[in-house]
């Protein structure tokens, strides 16, 4: 097991355990990131690691600091940030974009070839302001670009556009 499997794995593991964390999962949040901590001048090289979650209620971010050594969580957290999608964001977004009619539609029975990224749309429904958005780009072709929109937080697609509607060109 490499050392980035270990960090997830027994970084996650241990981070699960503390109330807050387990709080936030119990509603709907994910690890979207487990690294190493990165080293403060003159500090130890030690063995802790930050996990981050996505909170899918509320679209927070929530850090653990977790010391593998001891088997506990330092701190957890809330952070003022928006983590890039986890890879297992990215696949979610692109199935449910491939179920969506009208990604179908618009792709004929061609490959979707997606390129997926968080994304922030400029105008969302008020119900969905505090959600987590992914956009899948579909590239069925060299000169062909589709978008879907994909609210994770409510795991649905809300809008498919063209390059012209997403881009004015």
């Amino acid at each position: 097991m490499s050392n980035g499997q270990r960090d997830s794995v027994d970084g996650e593991a241990i981070a699960r355990r503390h109330p807050a964390v387990e709080a936030i999962r119990r509603r709907h949040a994910r690890a979207v990131l487990t690294a190493p901590k990165p080293p403060h001048r003159g500090e130890p090289d030690d063995d802790q690691v930050v996990v981050a979650y996505v909170d899918y209620e509320t679209n927070g971010s929530v850090v653990a600091l977790v010391d593998r050594n001891a088997g506990d969580v330092v701190t957890v957290q809330e952070a003022p940030v928006a983590f890039q999608l986890s890879e297992e964001e990215q696949r979610d977004a692109e199935a449910l974009a491939a179920g969506d009619d009208r990604v179908i539609a618009v792709l004929r029975d061609r490959s979707m070839n997606p390129l997926t990224r968080l994304y922030f749309p400029p105008s969302v429904a008020p119900a969905a302001r505090g959600h987590r958005h992914a956009i899948v780009f579909l590239r069925p072709n060299e000169r062909e670009r589709h978008y879907a929109v994909v609210d994770l937080s409510a795991r649905e697609v809300v809008d498919v556009l063209s390059r012209q509607a997403l881009t004015g060109r």
